[in-house]
């Protein structure tokens, strides 16, 4: 079973532990690499691919966009997005499987949209409602390198609990720019290839907060976050008082 099929699986409601069940059974068989590197050969769970696009500049400033917080999703990210510049409003819909941002100011709309290489991104991040993922690292590629001031635009980090508490913390892309292996379009947050790397972990509070800049007379562009993923962990409450 490919990582693309378990997470297709795992979005549609699956087990987790059927699923691992089943890939390390399988891996077994073919004496293979283990899906979750319980045995020799890769760690690394799985790798997936989410495209943000700006498909329009009417709007001459960066627009905020947000990826993963299930729960902030639903509320159509009204708490998450409160840096919108200036006059700009923005409404958030789900369209094909998709996310679309859609900002207005005065007579301008512009749009942007979620997307998922692998699946349709929101089935992928319904599975966040029960399940957290541990990101080994990130790399960021921009379509049009005429567009790589983006990387000076903070990456924000949003945990909003159910009970309304708000913590954030951020980076600059930019900053993780290494000189050994340098494509002035694309950024590595983590190492790839090192097994111990943890990012951060995602799980239903947790939302990614980002902005893409005007498009200028470049047109559309789009961002590409591969998420490299080490592991799943699911969060069963046990049917017991603890009294």
């Amino acid at each position: 079973m490919t990582a693309e099929d378990f997470l297709e699986k795992l979005a549609m409601g699956e087990s987790l532990e059927s699923l691992e069940n089943l890939a390390l059974s399988k891996a077994h068989q073919r004496n293979d690499v283990q899906l979750f590197g319980k045995g020799a050969g890769s760690s690394v769970a799985a790798q997936f691919d989410i495209k943000v696009t700006r498909n329009s500049g009417t709007i001459d400033k960066p627009l905020p966009f947000a990826l993963f917080g299930i729960l902030d999703l639903e509320q159509a990210y009204k708490a998450v997005l409160n840096m919108l510049p200036g006059d700009v409003t923005c409404s958030v819909s789900q369209s094909g499987g998709n996310v679309v941002f859609t900002y207005v100011s005065g007579g301008n709309t512009d749009t942007i949209t979620v997307s998922c290489s692998n699946f349709p991104y929101t089935s992928f991040i319904k599975a966040t409602l029960v399940d957290l993922f541990t990101i080994r690292a990130i790399r960021m590629s921009i379509s049009d390198t005429t567009q790589t001031g983006n990387f000076d635009n903070p990456l924000i980090l949003v945990r909003r609990s159910i009970f309304g508490k708000d913590e954030r913390d951020s980076l600059v892309p930019s900053s993780y720019i290494d000189p050994k292996n340098f494509k002035d379009n694309r950024v590595d947050i983590g190492d790839v290839r090192n097994s111990s790397s943890h990012v951060m972990s995602i799980d239903k509070e947790i939302s990614l907060v980002y902005s893409l800049n005007d498009t200028m007379a470049s047109g559309a562009y789009t961002l590409n976050f591969s998420v490299f993923v080490n592991k799943f962990e699911k969060h069963n409450a046990v049917a017991k008082f603890h009294i």
